[in-house]
């Protein structure tokens, strides 16, 4: 039986009590989705979250509060002192279904271990990134960690890919593509840019993202002077924090573009920010499939970003952005530079972007797929065994 054959309306289990996991202090865009998830679940599972008791993950522990969920604070230290925690949480409050989400690779694989060791009857994995392991040790350690898993969800088809290259088991696998809820802007795209100091009519383009290497914000610095000479009047605005800020505001102080571009670590209503822009901007050298650029098509605007697993499948090259190889600098430059100096183009690549999202990318459709593993998993699991042979005497 497949799991478009399994009506969720024939799980055994109603309503069933899920445990969604993150072992990240920093759960940010993981953290969102897990948010959204959570939303489009109401009243079809009683949700239980775990997560560090850090301060970064506050955002997400508040989120899930509001929802009327089970907080179970892990201890903001290593990960095997909150395995230990989880296991102790899950032998006295037991649940039907442990879902770990993943942010990279090596995150997650001792609370599978303690959901096993609670007794879970099924325990679910979600790689929000595609496979980036190289080091022996890292890959022995995945493939150990794998086996405490049922299903392996990948959020996008690209992901999948990467772990099958990889050599994880295909028939283990499903891709439930990433999808975002309504979130309503605010606050007025003008008040938004004159907080900024962004004038009414200058391009602006906006990128949201930590600042990390993944992230690719060097490649986007070093197409500024390419972009600069033909929309002289274009500002950036770069929204978040990372081990890269010194860096990146050393470079654009060296090159002579601080004037040109904004960097805060944070903003309090992004979807407004989104589309108060012209464009977002997204030059990363790997991705999952990037919320951002969901939300950037939910806002109607067009998104440029680099042709990498995940962005593939979220933006539609001529159709709602433009995609370029990655570290290709003139590449990027170029499509920046086409979406700002062609006004009609953007707002049609925009409108499509805004269908797209609504038709493919929902938080509804991903809570139904990921609803159809649940199902899968749970019925198998309290279909009668049969007898043995020593039982049948």
């Amino acid at each position: 039986m497949t799991i478009a054959e399994i009506s969720i309306a024939e799980m055994a289990i109603a309503e069933p009590r899920v445990c969604l996991v993150t072992d990240s202090r920093e759960p940010s865009g993981l953290g969102r989705h897990m948010v959204d998830l959570a939303r489009a679940f109401e009243g079809r599972v009683r949700l239980v979250l775990a997560a560090p008791d850090a301060p970064l993950a506050g955002g997400l522990i508040r989120e899930f509060e509001r929802l009327g969920a089970e907080i179970w604070a892990l201890p903001d230290a290593g990960r095997d002192a909150q395995a230990e925690a989880l296991e102790a949480r899950l032998a006295d409050r037991p649940v039907d279904l442990v879902h770990v989400h993943a942010g990279i690779t090596w995150e997650g694989h001792e609370a599978a271990r303690a959901a096993r060791s609670a007794g879970t009857a099924a325990v679910v994995r979600t790689e929000h990134c595609p496979y980036v392991l190289t080091k022996a040790v890292d890959v022995q350690l995945y493939r150990e960690g794998i086996e405490q898993v049922d299903r392996i969800v990948c959020v996008s088809e690209g992901v999948r890919d990467s772990f099958r290259q990889a050599g994880v088991p295909y028939d283990r696998m499903r891709v439930v593509r990433n999808g975002i809820g309504h979130r309503p802007p605010h606050l007025e795209p003008d008040r938004v840019r004159a907080d900024l100091g962004v004038a009414v009519g200058a391009p602006l383009a906006v990128t949201v993202a930590r600042l990390t290497e993944q992230k690719g914000h060097t490649d986007l610095l070093l197409a500024l002077p390419r972009i600069l000479r033909r929309v002289p009047e274009a500002r950036f605005v770069w929204v978040g924090d990372g081990p890269l800020e010194a860096e990146l505001r050393a470079g654009l102080e060296r090159h002579g573009l601080s004037a040109h571009v904004t960097l805060i670590p944070g903003h309090p209503d992004v979807p407004a920010l989104l589309a108060a822009a012209d464009v977002v901007v997204l030059p990363s050298r790997f991705e999952g499939l990037p919320l951002v650029a969901l939300e950037a098509m939910a806002a109607g605007r067009p998104v440029v970003g680099t042709a990498v697993v995940g962005l593939r499948e979220a933006v539609r090259d001529g159709q709602t952005g433009r995609l370029v190889p990655a570290h290709d600098i003139d590449a990027l430059a170029d499509a920046v530079i086409q979406v700002l100096s062609d006004r009609p183009l953007a707002a049609s690549w925009g409108r499509a972007g805004l269908a797209w999202q609504q038709a493919e990318f929902t938080s509804d459709r991903m809570a139904e797929d990921t609803m159809g593993i649940y199902a899968e998993l749970l019925t198998r699991a309290s279909a009668p065994r049969p007898l043995s042979m020593a039982a049948a005497r």
